[in-house]
């Protein structure tokens, strides 16, 4: 593929605008509907996930170019934690995100953004660290 294409693909992607990928955020669901409903009112477009997709590449799940979904589909227990992925968002808009989310008392506790470090990595594993992360910063002084 000629450079130029693959610059014009990259630049497309970015604008595509922010996106939140949401797991255990089921549509029909108190908290999913909550979450949703706060986002669709910021104009960020979301994604729904399953378990089918935790082998995928964060990037693959993001919509990055160049970036496809596992062909090994997910083994394992899947995660019953709710979790948010965010997608091409910037700081500022990522923190007005997070006010309205609290603000709906819709916040969640397991969340990403997606970087160049962890674009490659399985969904399940990013969601594993998150989760040790929040585990290690609540627990209680011993």
């Amino acid at each position: 593929m000629a450079k130029k294409t693959v610059q014009k693909k990259a630049r497309k992607h970015q604008q595509q605008g922010p996106m939140v990928v949401l797991y255990n955020l089921d549509a029909g669901t108190s908290r999913g509907d909550a979450v949703r409903a706060a986002l669709a009112e910021l104009g960020i477009r979301t994604r729904a996930i399953t378990a089918a997709h935790l082998n995928d590449s964060v990037g693959s799940i993001a919509g990055m170019v160049g970036m496809h979904p596992s062909p090994k589909p997910f083994e394992g227990e899947a995660p019953r934690d709710e979790f948010m992925l965010v997608c091409n968002m910037p700081g500022k808009q990522l923190d007005g995100m997070l006010a309205a989310l609290r603000q709906a008392n819709a916040s969640i506790a397991h969340k990403a953004q997606v970087t160049a470090h962890n674009r490659l990595w399985p969904m399940h594993v990013l969601m594993a660290e998150i989760a040790k992360e929040h585990a290690a910063m609540t627990k209680p002084n011993e």
